[in-house]
């Protein structure tokens, strides 16, 4: 019975792992958008112009029919419903992404913000990150824990995969479960 325990979580494992494959490949070309106020009576067509003023603002060639689908997921928080944008390339993804960062080393004074598309009010920060799935979110949350606890510099995500680094440089590190950072930690000691 013991053998067969083990046999079946090693199964269960094993049809996790695919299934979070699945997830993330069907998730490949997303990107989350927080930060962006709600407003009332939001259509598709105003969240659609927010995402194409964000392409304009970071001078990114993309246009209406680049997008798949756009729309806003529930949170506990109302006010802070984040903006889910399905576009039919990864390479405009990942063009957003790299436009993104590069801008905001440019403006370190002045990062990227309501301000930058034209949204009315006290400028905020917009945050636009790749469209992790939940056990890579929280798995990211941890990895960023372990970082800042464990003297890591670089705590980053690239197309869905998680990855560490000590210092520039050196060796990065990937993370793909709780266990590799359980690992990581025994080794630090």
């Amino acid at each position: 019975m013991e053998n067969e325990q083990k046999e079946s979580t090693a199964y269960i494992r094993t049809l996790e792992g695919r299934i979070e494959g699945m997830e993330r490949q069907g998730r490949c070309s997303s990107i989350e958008i927080r930060n962006v106020p709600v407003s009332t009576a939001e259509s598709k067509e105003d969240l659609l112009k927010i995402i194409l003023s964000i392409t304009t603002a970071l001078k990114v060639d993309a246009s209406a029919s680049d997008v798949c689908d756009v729309y806003r997921i529930n949170t506990k928080i109302p006010t802070q419903k984040p903006i889910i944008c399905n576009l039919n390339s990864v390479l405009i993804k990942e063009r957003i992404l790299k436009s993104l960062k590069n801008f905001n080393k440019a403006h370190r004074g002045n990062r990227f913000s309501t301000e930058h598309i034209h949204i009315k009010g006290a400028a905020q920060p917009v945050f636009v990150s790749e469209n992790l799935t939940p056990k890579s979110r929280r798995l990211f949350f941890l990895a960023r824990d372990f970082a800042n606890s464990n003297d890591y510099s670089y705590c980053w995500v690239t197309h869905g995969r998680i990855f560490l680094r000590k210092r520039e440089g050196e060796k990065l590190i990937r993370v793909d479960s709780e266990l590799d950072l359980a690992k990581l930690q025994n080794v630090n000691k």
